[in-house]
């Protein structure tokens, strides 16, 4: 046998033998196929099959199937010394991927195909697209060379096209790529008002082929080029393609995603989008302005995420007139806004401020939630009033067209509540002139009310999952109050015949407090020694009473947590 095929042969064993023992030992396919390469010195997919050694003849199906299966390793990166990756692809053993390229009109299909190219470069993409002719192909070859490709290689080609369709895609690129472009006036005239859900639902809209249809795509492509990441969190793991990272300035980004909303109004991503448009802005105002329009646009997955934001901006960051004024600026949560107005007047103002500006708001508006529910207050026949709630119709296509209450008030729960804040008023009224003896009840009765009804303050949400979220740390102010009452009540009226009570209950709302985090920023300094030491004085103070073994080993409990 001539040496040469000796060394061929005595080659060919030694791939097939460490693939043999790769496999006995269970390695995955990337270590198995590298282990390959670094035995044989070549990439894996130039590695002739075992079933013919003088011509490479495989016996196991065709090269281009043996790619499709396979993993994506380092080799695929490979070119050959001496070579152009034009030269790869049309006599290369892959050059078929390219022909799958033309035909690829689903954007994962595009991906898992552009994955197999023998090199990723421009040429690549270039040969592609030149004997392209379904729009949605042409789209997804521009939208692969500026997500994959360096910036220098991909806009110059870009700015060269200027065919029907391959220029709004160009320009779309380029612009949410970061570059100056015509995208403003290239304003797509397709119902982008369209539910597209799903990868499967996004793929059967690709393979449609038609102008229309890539025009609604591109409002995906422009959002997975701003962030550089898909649109769908799945899309890497069905296509088996990992995205490069790239991150663009917050100022640019802010910039880039009102342009999106402007041209794409009505879009199923539009509430992500003002979702996100809003915790990039720095103005707390104009964050809330944001949330609130995030709350009320489709296609509504993000709603809650919106009011949530929306809440806490609200409760803690905007001043009282801009609560106002966003409650009327804004088309959606009006009265959301003007109820969290109310409790920022009750918890900052205190009730009688809270309870004039309910009345004129119910004045003004009577046949709104809050109208409804202070009308229930002033009558004994509260409790018929029912409660209002948004139900969703049926159908995925409805969740396109939120409500412009997103966030509905229990009306029945809002009656008792402003009843409840009635009472709280006219006992403070009453407080004012009463007698020493009805002084000491007065303080006892707001005390435990402020104690006990956590409806007091708490909201009326009938979302309950977003009570708690809106709360923190507004929600200390009833029992920093009752807290404060009760101090009171203790001071002035040391003979009070239910005083190892308060001593208990002071005890308690100071343990209430150690538990609540964030720490309320009104209240006072509370540690596990200054509870042990209430619930200690009550015990000692009051041993006859029958709160003082409860009180005692929660001193002792308390102490132990040092």
């Amino acid at each position: 046998m001539p040496q040469e095929h000796y060394v061929k042969w005595l080659w060919t064993l030694s791939v097939v033998l460490a693939v043999i023992a790769l496999s006995v030992f269970d390695l995955n396919p990337h270590a198995a196929r590298g282990a390959v390469e670094r035995v044989s010195g070549m990439p894996w997919a130039d590695i002739p099959s075992t079933g013919t050694p003088s011509t490479g003849t495989p016996t196991t199906g065709t090269t281009e199937a043996r790619d499709a299966r396979r993993p994506l390793g380092a080799s695929d990166l490979h070119v050959r010394r001496g070579s152009t990756d034009d030269d790869q692809m049309r006599g290369g053993p892959r050059h078929g991927t390219v022909r799958q390229l033309r035909r690829a009109n689903g954007w994962v299909r595009a991906l898992a195909v552009y994955r197999r190219l023998p090199c990723r470069g421009i040429a690549s993409l270039k040969v592609a697209f030149a004997d392209a002719t379904d729009p949605v192909v042409r789209q997804n070859l521009i939208f692969l060379a500026v997500i994959f490709l360096p910036r220098e290689e991909s806009h110059a080609w870009l700015r060269s096209l200027f065919g029907p369709g391959d220029y709004e895609d160009a320009q779309t690129a380029l612009y949410f790529d970061g570059a100056e472009a015509d995208f403003g006036r290239t304003v797509s005239r397709a119902d982008v008002h369209r539910l597209v859900d799903t990868i499967k639902e996004h793929e059967a809209l690709g393979r449609e082929g038609t102008a229309e249809a890539r025009a609604i795509l591109r409002s995906y492509r422009a959002i997975e080029v701003l962030d550089h990441r898909p649109y769908f969190k799945l899309t890497p793991i069905a296509s088996g393609l990992d995205w490069p990272e790239r991150e663009h300035d917050p100022a640019v980004k802010r910039r880039l995603i009102e342009a999106w909303l402007t041209v794409y109004p009505g879009h199923p991503g539009s509430d992500d989008m003002a979702m996100r448009r809003g915790r990039l802005e720095p103005d707390p105002y104009r964050a809330a302005v944001w949330a609130s329009r995030a709350a009320v646009l489709p296609d509504q997955d993000v709603t809650d995420g919106a009011i949530r934001d929306l809440l806490e901006l609200a409760n803690e960051k905007l001043t009282l007139e801009q609560l106002h004024r966003l409650a009327y600026e804004q088309e959606g949560n009006r009265t959301l806004l003007s109820y969290v107005r109310l409790r920022r007047f009750a918890t900052t103002f205190g009730f009688e401020v809270a309870v004039r500006e309910a009345e004129e708001f119910a004045r003004d508006a009577p046949d709104s939630t809050i109208g409804r529910a202070w009308h229930g207050a002033l009558t004994p026949r509260a409790e018929t009033i029912d409660a209002y709630s948004y139900i969703r119709p049926p159908g995925n296509q409805e969740r396109l067209d939120p409500p412009r209450e997103p966030l509905g008030l229990d009306v029945k729960r809002l009656a008792r509540q402003l009843a409840q804040w009635h009472k709280v008023v006219s006992l403070e009224r009453e407080l004012r002139t009463a007698n020493r003896a009805r002084r000491a009840q007065l303080l006892y009765d707001l005390a435990a009310m402020h104690y006990h009804d956590r409806d007091l303050v708490w909201p009326v949400f009938l979302r309950h999952g977003l009570n708690a979220s809106s709360m923190a740390p507004r929600d200390a102010f009833a029992v920093v109050r009752a807290l404060e009452l009760f101090d009171l009540l203790e001071r002035e009226h040391p003979d009070y015949p239910r005083l190892d009570k308060v001593v208990f209950s002071k005890a308690m709302l100071l343990k209430r407090l150690l538990d609540h985090k964030p720490a309320p920023r009104d209240g006072p300094d509370v540690t596990f020694k200054s509870v042990a030491e209430a619930f200690q004085d009550c015990a000692v103070r009051f041993p006859d009473s029958t709160l003082a073994d409860d009180a005692a080993r929660a001193a002792a409990y308390w102490r132990s947590r040092r």
